[in-house]
C-alpha cells in the first residue's frame, strides 16, 4: 500500500494544510485496486495529493482534476514532476471545462453545487467519495442520487506527530470520509451493511482508546 508514504511526503510540503488524510488516501487506494475503476475525476485538487497517489499505481488510470486556486495550481508540476504521464493526466480549471465521458469513481475534495454536472458525470455504477465533512456535498450527492447506498467511514488512526492536523483539533483522530455507491445490487448493499457495522464499532472503541 502506497498511500502512507504518500501521506508522509505531502505532509512536508507547502499547503499541506488542504491535503487529504491518511485515512482518505487509504480508502481511495483500496478502492481503486479492488473496484473495476479506470477513469476517475477529482473536484479540487489542492496540491496534488491524490493523483501523485494515484500515478504511483503500476496500472495506468485516466485521471482528471479540477483545481483553480493559483498556489496549488503553481505546484502542479513541481510536485508530479517525473511522476505523471501526460496522456492519462488532466487538468482544469474548472468542472464546466469537462470535455469527458463518465467517470467510475468521483472523488469530492473541494465544493461544488452542480446537480445536473453529477448526472452527466456518473454511471450507474460509480462510486464516489466525499473527503473529510463536507455536509453539502453530501447532501447534494444525496438528493440527486436518492437510491444511492451511503456510508460514513472513521478510522482508529490518531494524527502523527508529522500530520499537518496534528494536535490542531480537540478530537485526535483522523477524519473520516462518505462514500456513495449508486448501484444498490446486493454486492453493494452487503459492503455497505458491513461499512455500517464497522463505522459503530470503531464509534465505540474511540472512547475507550
Amino acid at each position: 500500500m502506497k498511500y502512507k508514504s504518500v501521506f508522509k511526503k505531502f505532509s512536508k510540503l507547502d499547503g499541506s494544510q488542504h491535503i487529504a488524510s491518511e485515512f482518505a488516501l487509504k480508502g481511495i487506494e483500496t478502492i481503486i485496486r479492488v473496484e473495476n475503476i479506470k477513469t476517475i475525476f477529482e473536484f479540487g485538487i489542492g496540491i496534488r495529493t491524490i493523483p501523485y497517489l494515484i500515478a504511483s499505481f503500476d496500472k495506468k488510470y485516466v485521471y482528471t482534476g479540477t483545481e483553480s486556486n493559483n498556489f496549488c495550481k503553481n505546484a502542479l508540476f513541481k510536485n508530479l514532476e517525473g511522476v505523471i504521464d501526460n496522456q492519462y493526466f488532466n487538468h482544469i480549471n474548472d468542472y464546466s471545462e469537462y470535455k469527458g465521458g463518465k467517470v467510475d469513481f468521483l472523488i469530492v475534495d473541494g465544493s461544488f453545487n452542480d446537480e445536473i454536472f453529477l448526472k452527466k458525470i456518473c454511471h450507474s455504477n460509480t462510486i464516489i467519495m466525499v473527503e473529510g465533512d463536507r455536509s453539502d456535498q453530501r447532501d447534494l450527492i444525496s438528493s440527486t442520487f436518492p437510491n444511492s447506498l451511503y456510508n460514513f467511514k472513521i478510522s482508529l488512526y490518531k494524527n502523527k506527530d508529522f500530520s499537518p492536523f496534528y494536535a490542531k483539533e480537540n478530537n485526535p483522530f483522523v477524519s473520516g470520509y462518505s462514500i456513495f455507491r449508486l448501484n444498490n445490487n446486493f454486492i453493494n448493499k452487503l459492503k455497505s451493511f458491513i461499512d455500517k457495522i464497522e463505522t459503530s464499532i470503531r464509534y465505540k472503541l474511540r472512547k475507550i482508546i
